[in-house]
């Protein structure tokens, strides 16, 4: 049994001063903190019992040992039993407590299970946020097209002109029309070469 061994508090004329504690106990009511492994959780009510004052010295030599951490986890079995019997607490109250408990756990786990997606998720919308900045949102499908054919023919070009200047090529007139690979034409003149 642990006994308190401070002072006693003096006032500044050297008189001690009587410490009181008022002692409280309060009800106990079917809990919401879904961190529980099973059952319902413990929660307290606003109903109490006040007990008469003590002075904090008496108080002190009387309490035991504190309690370890398995000391204050109570079963799922005794905190129903508790409800049920000491406070009164119906089934279909506990039952509902367990439900909305189960229902938070359930999101809960959604949440950590989601929560890697999210990153992912930010990543493809950036992504897009780009490319739409990039391309533009303005410009229609068929100018994107165009731009590109374009893009490939001064590609093909300017390669086709560097070979000829090195002597690699033969003439031939390019054709640029939709859908006719001007790249693939280039490689059967050189593989016809």
């Amino acid at each position: 049994m642990s006994a308190y061994k401070g002072p006693t508090p003096l006032k500044k004329d050297g008189s001690s001063i009587q410490s009181i504690l008022k002692k409280r106990n309060f009800e106990r009511i079917p809990g919401d903190n879904p961190c529980v492994r099973a059952g319902v959780p413990l929660s307290i009510g606003w109903a109490h019992i006040q007990h008469d004052p003590i002075s904090l010295d008496d108080y002190e030599n009387a309490k035991g040992p504190p309690r370890d951490e398995i000391e204050m986890m109570v079963p799922a079995g005794v905190r129903k039993s508790m409800l049920r019997d000491e406070f009164k607490v119906s089934i279909a109250d506990l039952n509902a407590a367990m439900k909305s408990v189960n229902i938070c756990k359930r999101q809960r786990a959604h949440t950590l299970k989601t929560e890697r997606l999210e990153v992912l998720e930010e990543f493809r919308q950036s992504a897009k946020r780009k490319f739409k900045r990039a391309v533009g949102k303005a410009v229609s499908s068929s100018q994107q097209a165009e731009e590109l054919w374009e893009n490939s023919y001064e590609a093909v070009r300017s390669d086709y002109l560097e070979k000829a200047l090195e002597g690699e090529l033969i003439d031939l007139e390019l054709d640029v029309t939709p859908g006719v690979n001007a790249i693939d034409s280039l490689h059967s003149v050189e593989s016809a070469s």
